[in-house]
């Protein structure tokens, strides 16, 4: 199941990618609405320049070791005990846990409803699906989920510039350092999100979508279209964290930034459709990390004691 093929061919590494990769790592509503601009700078370019390196240098020579995952090549190189360990790191690393609690959140500010009854619903549905067909399971939704995901960011994104405006509108609205690299932070600042993207070679999710992919010149396609879709992903989402700090400049929590975008300025039918967007986003990350931290547990910790 960890290494079948798919019909699907590279899509099953851009669309992981894509949102894993977006979504998102500090939370692009927040920083983009914190920092303007300077989003695209840390949370975005940094992590196409690495995912591009991992696709040229890396994804061929990882796909020609025919291996399923990180543990097997650590333990090929360095022994039982030591893929052990790897494999627990792993398995901590590709926890769910903070996915899950973003993702019942949504569903509990959406309906009104306590946080345990999402925190309930959604691992069961995550397990059934999952539990059916493995890795296929996993791209269907993925799928399904991605076409929402990038909807609703354009379609609020567009209505937002036909009823506000656009480039102009922004730039009376928002503080000058919102338009320029930093963001007001400075360059050590935004080199140390460089630092942090450097993980995107070392990425259990790459690696993993890598070993499964039919050949190499697939692995390395697929990243490739992926960066391609992060970009105009990218856009749109930091095009609205962007609408939310012009339009909302004294919002208390900027972590709820797009929430209250959505609530404040977007009619029923495209609030509905960008709340889905936001629930689609995170719902993605959390599938593929159950899938990850579950095949871990059980091919590199289970099957090794």
């Amino acid at each position: 199941m960890y290494c079948q093929q798919s019909k699907y061919g590279t899509f099953h590494i851009c669309c992981r990618e894509c949102y894993h990769l977006v979504w998102w790592h500090s939370g692009i509503g927040e920083y983009s609405y914190r920092y303007g601009i300077s989003s695209w700078f840390t949370q975005g370019l940094p992590y196409y320049i690495f995912a591009l390196i991992f696709a040229f240098l890396f994804a061929g020579k990882i796909r020609a070791t025919g291996l399923l995952s990180i543990p097997e090549k650590v333990e090929a190189e360095y022994g039982s005990k030591v893929a052990m360990v790897a494999s627990i790191l792993i398995f901590i690393i590709t926890s769910p846990a903070p996915y899950l609690l973003t993702a019942a959140q949504i569903i509990s500010t959406v309906f009104g409803v306590g946080l345990e009854i999402p925190l309930f619903l959604i691992p069961v549905a995550l397990i059934t699906h999952l539990s059916i067909k493995g890795f296929k399971s996993n791209i269907k939704v993925d799928l399904f989920l991605f076409l929402f995901m990038f909807l609703g960011f354009i379609t609020a994104v567009v209505y937002l510039l036909i009823n506000h405006g656009g480039v102009s509108f922004l730039e009376e609205n928002l503080p000058p350092a919102h338009l320029t690299p930093t963001g007001g932070t400075g360059y050590f600042y935004m080199l140390v999100w460089y630092l942090v993207a450097a993980w995107t070679i070392a990425d259990p999710g790459f690696h993993q979508r890598v070993y499964a992919t039919k050949n190499a010149s697939v692995a390395k396609k697929g990243i490739i279209i992926s960066v391609v879709l992060w970009f105009v992903f990218d856009l749109f989402s930091n095009a609205s964290g962007l609408f939310s700090r012009a339009l909302l400049p004294d919002l208390t929590d900027p972590v709820t930034a797009f929430p209250a975008l959505a609530r404040d300025f977007l009619p029923t039918g495209i609030k509905g459709l960008f709340l889905i967007s936001l629930f689609a986003t995170v719902y993605t990350t959390l599938n593929s990390f159950t899938f990850l931290s579950g095949v871990t547990f059980s091919n590199d910790i289970l099957k090794n004691l």
